[in-house]
């Protein structure tokens, strides 16, 4: 055989072009495409940080490292607005885990994005990560919208939506009548602070009630006109 350095150089390569190798299975020299090595390079480091999504049917006896599905598995091809929940496995097939992370991202607008597709993808508000058995959590979700499918041995990543994110809300509430009570509703979804600013200049002070996340009343001891900041 000819010394390696005695073959011409091929500056540019293509992805069905082939290099010589041993196969660790039996030790037998074979030739392998530049095409398959990159897949399995990108897969493997896919495979560590992305999940890949199984619809093995019969249901197997539990949910493998890295992997999402649905509870009773399947469902290829399904839309993103179709997708409440999934089956989510935390720990890593390099032996890391990713529920400190995942747990970070509860109560955010999330994208599950096709890591091969970038027209692959569905918006949704991370409602819940609950601990299922072991390194596997459900994800409730909510769709907020999305395109194309999910599919099969797809890698998917979770991470949050950089328009989904807002600064802090807040919400101006004016009372131009006096009266003892203000009726607030600040729809912000959220308990609040409050600062009074009365009418006169001065801070007021009353008892802050929160109906719910998107309305509370404040009350005085007597009739007061002003402004409440709500933040």
């Amino acid at each position: 055989m000819s010394k390696i350095s005695s073959y011409p150089s091929k500056p540019i390569i293509e992805g069905s072009d082939i290099v010589i190798g041993t196969s660790a299975e039996n030790g037998q020299t074979k030739n392998f495409s530049i095409a398959g090595m990159s897949y399995f390079a990108i897969n493997t480091w896919l495979s560590n940080i992305s999940w890949q999504f199984v619809i093995l049917e019969p249901d197997p006896s539990e949910r493998a490292v890295g992997t999402i599905s649905f509870e009773n598995f399947g469902g290829q091809s399904t839309a993103w607005s179709a997708i409440t929940k999934l089956y989510i496995n935390t720990l890593m097939p390099n032996g890391t885990a990713s529920v400190n992370y995942l747990s970070r991202l509860v109560g955010k607008s999330i994208i599950l994005g096709d890591r091969n597709n970038l027209d692959g993808y569905g918006i949704f508000t991370f409602d819940s990560l609950i601990q299922e058995s072991g390194s596997v959590y459900s994800m409730t979700l909510t769709y907020k919208s999305g395109s194309g499918v999910i599919n099969a041995l797809r890698y998917y990543g979770v991470q949050v939506d950089a328009d989904g994110v807002e600064g802090d809300k807040n919400y101006v509430f004016s009372q131009a009548v006096a009266a003892s009570t203000w009726n607030v509703q600040h729809n912000l979804n959220k308990f609040p602070s409050c600062t009074m600013v009365l009418s006169t200049g001065q801070q007021g002070y009353g008892d802050v009630t929160f109906i719910d996340a998107n309305n509370l009343t404040i009350t005085f001891a007597s009739a007061e006109s002003g402004k409440a900041y709500i933040n």
